[in-house]
């Protein structure tokens, strides 16, 4: 898995997110392999390096955070127009799968 987040304010949703991640392939060592990694780097190159590090490691699957998430709970929507262009430039990009996680929030 490689993502990419803007601030350290956000680690703690991330956090939850990688460990998941880390227990699904605590479950299955034989079929998945989980490598988070974190890049500091501008919006309009940041495609460039998820791309390069997911050819490097020979990736089967990128996953990357949906672009728009609800607001305080009043059903509202925010766009966060960075990283729709970043998934954009992933999607057309990439040297293999690409997987969007939309986070929904607790159960």
């Amino acid at each position: 898995m490689f993502t990419a987040h803007e601030s350290s304010s956000e680690n703690t949703g991330f956090d939850i997110k990688v460990s998941a991640f880390k227990i699904l392939e605590q479950t299955s060592p034989d079929h998945v392999k989980i490598n988070p990694f974190t890049s500091v780097s501008p919006y309009t190159s940041m495609y460039q390096d998820i791309c390069a590090l997911a050819l490097e490691k020979k990736a089967s699957l990128i996953v990357i955070p949906f672009h728009k998430e609800l607001l305080g709970g009043h059903g509202q929507i925010g766009l966060h127009r960075g990283v729709q262009q970043v998934n954009s430039n992933v999607i057309a990009h990439a040297p293999c799968s690409v997987g969007i996680l939309v986070d929904r929030g607790p159960f």
